[in-house]
């Protein structure tokens, strides 16, 4: 079975992985006239919980599974997002071109990250 804290961390992560995808979709969803939490709440506050949800997933990971490779990794995206809000992008939509980079580097991430989770074990473990 796997640990309910495990679960929770899991959980958090697909959102914000779901909350990334809805904040390149804003402008069709829009134009679709679809709902999504990205659409309802706007791209810089989707991109607030985003970033809430990506440093409380590395707290989880740093302090209930000692996870130090994931958690940096998860806060260094955070550090990005926080550049990304505040600097670079602020409240305008991606390009074509950069949602494709952006893209290749999540799934090269995601692929990465699934490599480690499952030579660590890291994720069966909490501390408590």
């Amino acid at each position: 079975m796997i640990p309910w804290q495990t679960l929770l961390y899991l959980s958090l992560f697909a959102f914000q992985a779901h909350i990334a995808g809805e904040i390149m979709d804003i402008e069709p969803d829009i134009l679709a006239e679809k709902k999504t939490t990205a659409v309802l709440i706007g791209r810089k506050k989707a991109k607030f919980l985003m970033l809430f949800l990506l440093l409380f997933e590395a707290y989880i990971l740093k302090f209930w599974f000692n996870d130090w490779v994931l958690s940096s990794f998860l806060a260094a995206f955070a550090i990005w997002l926080i550049l990304d809000i505040f600097i670079f992008f602020k409240n305008k939509p991606y390009t074509l071109k950069q949602m494709k980079i952006f893209g290749i580097a999540i799934n090269i991430s995601a692929v990465l990250s699934m490599i480690w989770v499952l030579y660590s074990g890291n994720l069966l473990r909490p501390n408590f």
